[in-house]
């Protein structure tokens, strides 16, 4: 899938697969994706919003973009601010 810049307009129109989703992560954000894991995360109410058509679950470049970057954290100089930061 060739993930191309898209408009602001358009990724809130513009919606994917789980499939094409799972590598959008992967190509734009580096972080390992996949369609499973996805799956697992919308079982658990923890994964990107999504929307259904018929059987098919579809997600929005605008609410992968959002998901990812709430999981982020930092950035950090060294663990030990890390350690600081998720304990607070």
């Amino acid at each position: 899938m060739t993930i191309p810049n898209i408009p602001e307009h358009v990724q809130e129109r513009h919606l994917m697969n789980r499939e094409d989703a799972a590598e959008y992560v992967q190509h734009k954000f580096g972080i390992r994706c996949s369609p499973g894991i996805l799956a697992k995360r919308a079982h658990r109410g923890t994964g990107p919003a999504f929307r259904k058509f018929g059987r098919e679950i579809l997600y929005s470049y605008r609410d992968i973009d959002r998901w990812v970057m709430e999981g982020l954290a930092g950035p950090f100089k060294s663990t030990s601010e890390y350690q600081e930061a998720a304990a607070a």
